[in-house]
């Protein structure tokens, strides 16, 4: 698969969008409030309301996200991060989230791109990244770890 770029934990603040149920999904919208991507190279933080998160649920109880993060390096420099991938909440998913009691904890799956200035950072710019983990609902955590994808 490649190599571990960083461990990422992502904490949610506790109000959030519930829309829906729409024709065909229901929609939610989590915006950051903290976290951190530690690795031996990496070292970034979450600014806090500097980013969101943008799940389309099915009926299914599959998650389509779509995500966006500002990060700060300890340079004070600026990250720009996406993060587009799926979460599985299972068949009782759906229901969960259609009485905004979404609770579980779920697999996440993420495609991860980042794009900086910043000096000591800018070779993230040029890979591809995967993110596997768990996106726990009850505790408004995305917990990955973070792999740089290589032949």
């Amino acid at each position: 698969m490649g190599h571990l770029l960083a461990e990422a934990k992502l904490e949610f603040h506790v109000d959030h969008h519930h829309i829906g149920p729409a024709p065909d999904a229901i929609v939610l919208h989590y915006t950051v409030g903290s976290g951190k991507l530690e690795g031996p190279s990496v070292n970034l933080t979450a600014v806090p309301y500097g980013g969101g998160e943008w799940g389309t649920m099915r009926g299914d109880g599959v998650i389509s996200l779509e995500s966006r993060h500002t990060l700060r390096t300890p340079g004070d420099d600026l990250v720009y991060s996406t993060f587009s991938g799926v979460y599985d909440a299972g068949d009782g998913g759906y229901e969960e989230a259609l009485d905004d009691s979404l609770a579980s904890s779920v697999r996440a799956e993420v495609a991860i791109r980042f794009y900086t200035a910043a000096k000591d950072y800018r070779w993230l710019n040029r890979g591809q990244f995967v993110g596997l983990g768990a996106r726990d609902f009850g505790s408004r955590t995305l917990k990955l770890r973070i792999f740089l994808l290589e032949e």
